[in-house]
């Protein structure tokens, strides 16, 4: 097995807290909504989460805030929605630590399937952002969820093999079995305890003690 040369990492649930996911999605539109339509907080919530299953993880939609932005019908900017959920912009306790490490030894990269400045505004938030060479974003770059083609584009792109490729991420299909799929060596970051076997990670730091 080649000694990996690329880490490649998920951002919210791997590196970031959901916090700032859960207020955009969960709190602000639906504030938002609410206020447009005259309706309780409670009621919005209870429509916006119809929508977003309506939908469903599997489909681009799902992470364009711009999406729902005119779905919605709201009349506001996401960046205006970012700065208003900035304080919730959280790492996981061992990150900044683990990456620092681990930046000396390999070339880091994010890979989500979350908008490119999604991602950004919480890498630059979270001070992080210098410890990245690049930001890869599966709805910006490629205009659908995680997929094998995309995989391969970003190998094709950092001129590694897949063996010499480590992604890291939450999502058992999106950042497991697909990179899997390519020969990329995958972990699945299960940081609530839900699943087993090697492949399973609950931190960085057991990243950090599986490579070489």
């Amino acid at each position: 097995m080649r000694t990996a040369k690329v880490l490649s990492f998920d951002m919210d649930g791997t590196l970031t807290r959901l916090t700032f996911a859960d207020e955009v999605w969960h709190v602000c539109l639906p504030k938002l909504r609410a206020r447009k339509m005259g309706i309780s907080l409670g009621e919005a919530q209870r429509l916006c989460r119809l929508e977003y299953d309506e939908i469903g993880d599997g489909r681009r939609e799902w992470y364009d805030l711009d999406y729902w932005i005119k779905r919605f019908g709201l009349e506001v900017r996401k960046e205006e929605i970012f700065r208003s959920c900035e304080r919730k912009v959280r790492l996981y306790p061992e990150v900044r630590e683990v990456l620092r490490r681990l930046h000396r030894k390999y070339k880091l990269v994010i890979y989500t399937n979350a908008p490119k400045d999604f991602a950004e505004f919480q890498l630059r938030v979270s001070r992080i952002a210098p410890l990245f060479s690049r930001v890869y974003s599966s709805i910006t770059d490629f205009g659908e969820v995680k997929r094998k083609e995309s995989f391969s584009f970003i190998l094709s792109e950092l001129r590694v093999v897949p063996s010499q490729m480590v992604h890291v991420g939450d999502h058992p299909k999106f950042d497991f079995e697909v990179p899997r799929s390519l020969g990329i060596r995958a972990y699945l970051m299960d940081r609530k305890k839900k699943f087993s076997g090697d492949h399973v990670i609950r931190n960085l730091r057991e990243l950090e003690e599986k490579l070489p």
